[in-house]
C-alpha cells in the first residue's frame, strides 16, 4: 500500500508514476522490472519513489490490487449474484473473462506478466483478493445455490472450488506459455471439466 504522501501528491504526478509503473511491469515479468525505469518515465527521483512506496513490490501490489478491484472483482460479483449460474457455470465464465483479459484488455500484457510472474508472495497477495470471492461462492454453495454440488459438506464444497479454481489457473498459463489459440484452450478446458464431472 502506497504511503500517505503518495495520497496527496498532485492528481497528475500520481497518474504519471501509475501509468509510468503500469507499463514497466507491461513489459517485463515482476523479477526484471526496474525502478529505475519507473522513476525515469515518471519524471521523478528514485528518493521519491521511496517516499511514496516502501519498494518495488509495493507498487505492484497497489497495481495488482487497483485492476483486479476494477477488472475483476465487480465481474465476478455479478457471476455469483446470479442464481442461475451454477458452480461450472461460474468458473467457465470466470475463465473466459480471465482469458480476454490476457489477450483483449488494456492491461493484456500487464496480465500476462503477472501470470508469467508469479510467485509466493504474488500468489498470496492475489489470494487475499480471490479468497473474498471463494468465500461469497462457497455461502451459496452451502445455501443450495448452486446444483451442482448436492451435499452441504463445507469441506466437500470448498475442495471443489479449490479443484476448479486450480484448473483454471493451470489453463491459462497453458495459454500463455504455449500459445494456444482460443477456440483450442476452450476445448481442453472443457475437456477437463467433463472429466471433473464424470468422475464427482
Amino acid at each position: 500500500m502506497p504511503k500517505e504522501l503518495f495520497f496527496n501528491i498532485n492528481q497528475n504526478k500520481r497518474k504519471k508514476i501509475m501509468q509510468s509503473a503500469l507499463k514497466e511491469f507491461s513489459n517485463r515479468i515482476y523479477t526484471e522490472a526496474s525502478i529505475n525505469k519507473i522513476v525515469q518515465n515518471a519524471n521523478i527521483s528514485r528518493g521519491s519513489f521511496y517516499q511514496y512506496f516502501e519498494d518495488k513490490q509495493d507498487i505492484y501490489f497497489y497495481i495488482i490490487d487497483t485492476i483486479f478491484i476494477k477488472q475483476s472483482y465487480s465481474y465476478i460479483k455479478k457471476l455469483v449474484a446470479d442464481s442461475n449460474n451454477d458452480i461450472y457455470d461460474i468458473f467457465r465464465m470466470l475463465f473466459k473473462f480471465n482469458l480476454q483479459l490476457i489477450t483483449e484488455s488494456e492491461y493484456s500484457n500487464f496480465f500476462k506478466n503477472l501470470f508469467l510472474s508469479l510467485n509466493y508472495d504474488i500468489s498470496r497477495h492475489l489470494n487475499i483478493n480471490i479468497n473474498k470471492f471463494k468465500e461469497e461462492l462457497l455461502q451459496k454453495i452451502l445455501n443450495n445455490r448452486y446444483r451442482i454440488i448436492l451435499t452441504k459438506n463445507e469441506v466437500y464444497a470448498r475442495e471443489m472450488i479449490n479443484i476448479l479454481q486450480l484448473i483454471n489457473k493451470n489453463m491459462i498459463s497453458k495459454k500463455i506459455v504455449e500459445n494456444i489459440g482460443q477456440n483450442k484452450i476452450m476445448e481442453l478446458y472443457d475437456i477437463r471439466i467433463r472429466i471433473l464431472k464424470n468422475n464427482n
